[in-house]
């Protein structure tokens, strides 16, 4: 996958199932995402995966690159 560039991530929070998107993203923080990402419907941040076994993150939907950023 080529990771260069920015990103635009739709998630699916893993509390409320809501969809949402996040703009933005560079290439080697696309892993991180699904964990730092703050849902804007319920508030729900994913957790780090060093913290438990079973980390909640926000399920990766769609990725595109980021046509209206500006790097």
């Amino acid at each position: 996958m080529a990771t260069a560039g920015n990103w635009l991530l739709k998630l699916r929070c893993y509390k409320c199932r809501t969809v949402f998107t996040v703009r933005r993203v560079a290439g080697d923080k696309i892993a991180s995402a699904t964990d730092a990402s703050v849902c804007p419907h319920c508030g729900a941040r994913g957790d780090s995966p060093q913290t438990l076994a079973a980390p909640r993150r926000h399920f990766l939907l769609e990725m595109a690159p980021d046509t209206q950023s500006k790097s």
